[in-house]
């Protein structure tokens, strides 16, 4: 059981005790103590409550932080794959490019260098953001 779901319980437990009801165990001899305790249940629920908020916030922003990383992820990968199709498409549209061994050599150790240059230079972009 995590901690955002586990607050409204221990709240919902602590709740009764705010009641008069659950003040008559103590008796007229104990009305000071049972105020102090009422006190401080309601001292306790509303830091329970403040505790859940900031858990919220920090969960919403642990979310941010994925769905950046994600979409860093993916703006790389289709970064990285542009620049290979481009000489791809390039290589294909020439008369150049017989159906030679050397010529195919050529077109994939381009397709490769140029793949592994975009990645770079977008990994030391970002690390320069950061």
């Amino acid at each position: 059981m995590n901690l955002q779901a586990s607050l409204p319980v221990v709240t919902e437990s602590l709740r009764p005790l705010k009641h008069p009801t659950a003040l008559s165990w103590a008796g007229p001899s104990s009305e000071a103590r049972a105020r102090q305790v009422r006190d401080e249940v309601e001292r306790s629920i509303e830091a329970s409550q403040g505790l859940a908020g900031a858990t919220a916030s920090a969960l919403v922003l642990v979310d941010q932080l994925r769905a950046e990383n994600y979409q860093r992820s993916l703006a790389t990968l289709a970064a990285v794959l542009l620049a290979p199709g481009l000489v791809a498409a390039v290589f294909s549209a020439s008369s150049k490019l017989n159906s030679s061994w050397t010529d195919l050599l050529i077109l994939l150790l381009l397709m490769a260098l140029t793949a592994l240059g975009s990645y770079f230079t977008i990994k030391r972009f970002f690390n320069a953001d950061r």
